[in-house]
């Protein structure tokens, strides 16, 4: 297939339900896999714990509740996946709040469906090649640590960095929420830091050194 990303699915959050519809309506006319729509942060968030798609798309505002700003937070910090903003704010303390959570692109309601396709399809190629660096290798990783990590840490390390949840790494390795939370804790003084969103960040760091 010529197109990698002509199956990608996408996460809709839009507290419009018209407005979700046409944006789905136009996903799937456009060869993409809709993974849900979501009216508010909660909704979204629930989707995410239960599978990860390749690219969100986030209203900012969505009504009573978190915001899209503040979902985005919540992305980075947990899952490292791409999202695009949809907004009919522009006015600069937005704007500000938004750069922060470094989206893969802001567009402007009312929705013209040619940019959104384009930004679409360079935000999934820009993530793809962002977060496809050399491979973690626990030499490389050690070598830059004042205290090495586990064998069973660097796993656990590896499937972080792939955007895995506790509750999937739970799963995966077999043991229990609150011992993958105490390793997890240990990796995190080992990189000194605090969140998932530092880590990543370090490990990248350490891989483009």
């Amino acid at each position: 297939m010529s197109d990698v990303f002509a199956i990608a699915s996408i996460l809709v959050v839009e507290d419009e339900p018209f407005i979700a519809q046409d944006i789905a309506d136009f996903l799937e006319e456009a060869g993409y896999q809709v993974q849900e729509i979501c009216y508010d942060a909660a909704a979204a968030g629930k989707s995410l714990e239960i599978a990860k798609p390749d690219l969100c798309i986030l209203d900012v505002n969505l009504g009573k509740g978190p915001d899209g700003i503040t979902l985005a937070q919540k992305i980075n910090q947990n899952w490292q996946l791409p999202f695009i903003f949809l907004t009919s704010y522009t006015d600069d303390t937005t704007l500000e709040r938004a750069k922060a959570t470094m989206p893969y692109g802001y567009i402007s309601k009312p929705i013209n469906f040619d940019s959104l396709k384009s930004t679409i399809k360079i935000a999934l190629h820009n993530f793809r090649n962002q977060s496809e660096p050399k491979a973690l290798i626990i030499e490389n990783i050690n070598g830059a640590l004042m205290s090495g990590l586990t064998a069973r840490e660097f796993e656990l390390l590896k499937d972080i960095y792939e955007g895995k949840t506790n509750k999937q790494l739970t799963a995966l390795h077999y043991i229990s929420l609150s011992t993958v939370k105490t390793h997890v804790q240990r990796i995190y003084e080992k990189f000194d830091c605090h969140s998932r969103s530092e880590l990543i960040a370090q490990i990248r760091k350490i891989l483009s050194s």
